[in-house]
């Protein structure tokens, strides 16, 4: 069989509600061949079922069932597995939009300088609300590291493997580390227009893992500098090894999820009120010690 000119991976575990849709997201692109990797990583819910469902329906979608493992285990795994040139990240409580593939692959195909796509991420809530607008720039990953979203992005196979690909020392920030090393070896390209839309929940690691993230990134940050010094990056990548093996026996509590509403209400104070009261409410049942989303409450008419 010929293979496809793009692997699409995803990682999911309990995918709930959206997960079809989010599915179907990448299945009803158009204009460009795919094949479609989804690792389900332990499960416990349905999830496993709707996949099989799915793969049985279209030959494209390749499900690898794993005990849970965690996600940078999982992304390893899936673009190992990948067969295209092109390698696409998804996640699974998002959305592509119309035409993502299509446009991302034929700037990687007609730009040989280019190592990876990505793209203006849309940030919405389960109620369907637009928070924010994440406007990616060409030179924020050389410049800071920063200003990309994981899910939006696209990459040549060639320089994910020429760079080392995912490091299993970063459970969480796979992402940035990986486009420190990608932008090393080419350019980033970033198409100026949505092209994905990231689901933002309390339980989700944007939320309630920020704290981990930010320290995993100034550990990606110090081994770049090292790295692009001609020095042993060898030292941080110890540091964030030890790290993430904390991160990883931390299972999800109350209060993390209740930073996670705290940070979405945060988000909507400005433009919706009334949706940021209810996120500080939750955040308050899951944590009634939570003295910010308490103040916050009270403050809203």
């Amino acid at each position: 069989m010929k293979a496809p000119l793009v692997s699409v991976v995803m990682s999911v575990r309990n995918g709930g509600p959206s997960l079809l849709h989010s599915i179907h997201s990448v299945l009803d692109q158009e204009g460009v061949d795919i094949e479609f990797i989804i690792i389900d990583d332990g499960s416990t819910d349905d999830t496993l079922s709707v996949l099989l469902h799915v793969s049985s329906k279209d030959t494209r979608v390749k499900v690898l069932q794993r005990k849970h493992r965690g996600l940078t285990a999982s992304l390893i795994e899936g673009c190992q597995e990948a067969q295209g040139k092109l390698i696409a990240r998804q996640d699974a409580y998002d959305f592509s939009l119309q035409n993502r593939l299509k446009q991302q692959a034929h700037i990687l195909e007609s730009t040989p300088e280019a190592s990876m796509c990505s793209s203006h991420v849309r940030f919405i809530t389960k109620e369907k609300v637009s928070v924010f607008t994440q406007k990616a720039h060409e030179s924020m990953l050389s410049e800071s590291l920063s200003g990309v979203i994981h899910g939006s992005t696209m990459f040549k196979k060639d320089a994910y493997l020429k760079v080392g690909g995912y490091r299993q020392e970063f459970y969480y920030a796979q992402d940035v580390d990986l486009w420190s090393r990608l932008v090393e070896v080419g350019k980033h390209v970033v198409v100026p227009h949505i092209l994905y839309e990231n689901s933002i929940y309390p339980g989700s690691i944007s939320g309630s893992r920020r704290k981990e993230q930010l320290f995993l990134h100034h550990l990606i940050s110090r081994a770049t500098k090292a790295r692009r010094l001609g020095s042993s990056e060898e030292r941080w990548l110890k540091k964030a090894y030890a790290y993430s093996k904390k991160c990883r026996a931390n299972t999800a509590t109350n209060h993390k999820s209740s930073d996670g509403a705290y940070f979405i209400g945060s988000c909507l104070l400005k433009h919706d009120p009334s949706l940021a009261k209810k996120y500080f409410q939750m955040a308050l049942k899951l944590n009634p010690l939570n003295i910010k989303a308490r103040l916050k409450v009270f403050s809203i008419q």
